[in-house]
């Protein structure tokens, strides 16, 4: 009989643990084409994540659509839940996967890596941006578009989703992640599907190429909310 060798038990100390990030190089989420290809984004890592979708509100309930697909748990912190309701019919039963909270109300502090959390802040300026986000937890801080106030917190988001950007914006982009401007100079010519993903050194231009499902759930992607 062949036998299974046993290991000795060992465990990390708790500082490590938290430093652990595995690369995961063909993981993520499909936000759209760029070009003929899928563009694939890592949503979720073992470290808190922060992205800004500067954008109609149709941009993150897609996103959170899509989230759902990979078996993260899609929290929103809204004072309007009505725009939502079409996520929640969207979701498997239960309020596991989807939940609508008002401002102000408890929300998770931390994900898992089986069970991560999309955290969505679509509080208004009156809302708590800065909330404490936990490991394997992203935190989704949604503006219809950029403003003088928050153009100066671009530097604290891992991640930016822009529809088209008005010129007078395009300067404080461009600074906050060391941008080529020949890359941004689009950012104001963009079509209502385009969405340009912004991080530190690099732009992406992206078409959302909507689904069948998201078109008939959260309409067409245009500025409206």
């Amino acid at each position: 009989m062949i036998r299974r060798p046993v290991l000795a038990s060992h465990a990390l100390p708790e500082p490590a643990v938290a430093q652990l990030d595995p690369a995961l190089a063909r993981g993520g989420l499909v936000i759209g084409q760029e070009g003929r290809r899928p563009l694939v984004v890592r949503l979720f890592r073992a470290r808190p994540t922060r992205i800004g979708v500067f954008a109609a509100g149709y941009l993150a309930r897609v996103l959170a659509h899509r989230t759902l697909a990979t078996g993260a748990r899609v929290v929103v912190v809204t004072d309007r839940p009505s725009p939502w309701s079409s996520l929640v019919r969207a979701a498997p039963v239960g309020p596991a996967w989807v939940n609508v909270v008002p401002p102000n109300a408890p929300v998770p502090t931390a994900g898992t890596l089986l069970r991560p959390v999309l955290l969505i802040d679509d509080a208004g300026p009156a809302g708590d941006p800065r909330r404490e986000v936990g490991p394997w937890q992203t935190a989704v801080t949604l503006r219809p578009y950029l403003t003088p106030q928050t153009v100066g917190s671009l530097r604290s988001y891992d991640l930016i989703m822009l529809q088209r950007t008005a010129v007078e914006a395009v300067g404080p982009v461009r600074a906050a992640f060391t941008l080529p401007a020949e890359a941004t100079q689009w950012l104001p010519r963009m079509p209502d599907d385009t969405v340009a993903l912004a991080e530190p050194g690099r732009v992406r231009f992206v078409n959302l190429a909507p689904t069948q499902v998201e078109q008939m759930a959260f309409g067409p992607p245009t500025r409206r909310d």
